[in-house]
């Protein structure tokens, strides 16, 4: 049997609840280190927000492919032959270099067609996707005699892709919760049910 029609379904929630509060607490400490940056260089709020950002970016680095892998398995159990890449390529495809600009992005939409109701559109994804990338490509080729326009405007297209990226990792969660008969998801931040 190979890789791909071996896998049970597995469970997403708890690495959604991971990986989308990760996020959020890495966005906010890189903001703090990126403001300080223009407005305070050289602070200890500066060195926190680069200390901590750091931090949660590398659990993120390590909790972002397991994500990518459970709901890769989902999708392929959900819609088979569906996907292109195997459910390790899904977990690699953010460490290889260069391809890390477009394959993540192509996992993500293969898992978002295969779990989403025929005809829904890929927007979220493709707005996280590219919203992502232009606040990366803003902040390494950026005009650089303007700073704090610079990463004002780079920090408002990382807040637009943490948006969308929190908005559609919720629904892929909802759509192959559902289709896989799990139990409701609890609310965002609220407390997991515990398995006896």
């Amino acid at each position: 049997m190979n890789e791909k029609s071996a896998a049970a379904p597995a469970d997403p929630r708890e690495v959604t609840e991971a990986v989308l509060w990760l996020s959020g607490i890495e966005f906010g400490a890189l903001t703090i280190y990126q403001l300080g940056t223009v407005y305070a260089p050289h602070t200890s709020l500066t060195t926190f927000g680069l200390g901590y950002g750091g931090l949660f970016l590398l659990l993120v680095a390590i909790v972002l492919p397991n994500w990518t892998m459970r709901y890769r398995t989902n999708a392929e159990y959900l819609a088979p032959g569906s996907q292109r890449n195997s459910r390790r390529a899904a977990g690699w495809c953010w460490f290889v270099p260069l391809a890390w600009f477009w394959w993540p992005r192509r996992v993500v939409r293969d898992i978002w067609r295969a779990s989403a109701p025929q005809g829904t559109s890929a927007g979220l994804v493709e707005l996280w996707w590219f919203a992502r990338l232009g606040g990366i490509a803003l902040l390494v080729a950026g005009d650089k005699s303007h700073p704090a326009a610079l990463v004002l405007a780079a920090l408002a297209l990382r807040a637009v892709s943490l948006g969308a990226f929190v908005r559609f990792a919720r629904q892929l969660l909802c759509w192959q919760s559902e289709a896989l008969v799990i139990a409701p998801a609890p609310e965002f931040g609220a407390p997991s049910v515990q398995r006896g």
